[in-house]
């Protein structure tokens, strides 16, 4: 094993090991408040199972995030310093976010997308 996920790893991995740890992490540290996570760097878990997972409470978190990259490095076309200061970046594609903060927000979780 070189520290690398197969290429065979799934979000059916990805829970497994995320519940471990949130279990592992209440119970080491005695948190009696909820912890955040997990992060998701990509929109694939909207189509997991992730979503019924939160219903269901399988994916328990008091904070769950969305990482988003709203603009990437072109050296051709590069973006001015303040890109991400701008109103079109905060709101670009926030729509398609509405559905999985909702399920968050129905369970009491909150639910954030970063930059």
């Amino acid at each position: 094993m070189n520290g690398r996920r197969p290429t065979t790893y799934s979000y059916a991995d990805f829970l497994d090991q995320y519940q471990q740890w949130a279990l592992a992490s209440i119970r080491h540290f005695q948190l009696s408040i909820s912890i955040a996570g997990p992060t998701f760097g990509t929109t694939n878990w909207m189509f997991s199972n992730a979503q019924s997972d939160i219903q269901n409470l399988a994916l328990q978190a008091g904070v769950i995030t969305q990482h988003r990259y709203v603009g990437c490095y072109d050296p051709s076309n590069p973006l001015p310093s303040d890109f991400l200061l701008q109103e079109s970046s905060a709101q670009s594609g926030l729509w398609a976010l509405v559905p999985y903060a909702a399920t968050a927000h129905a369970v009491h979780s909150t639910f954030a997308s970063t930059n």
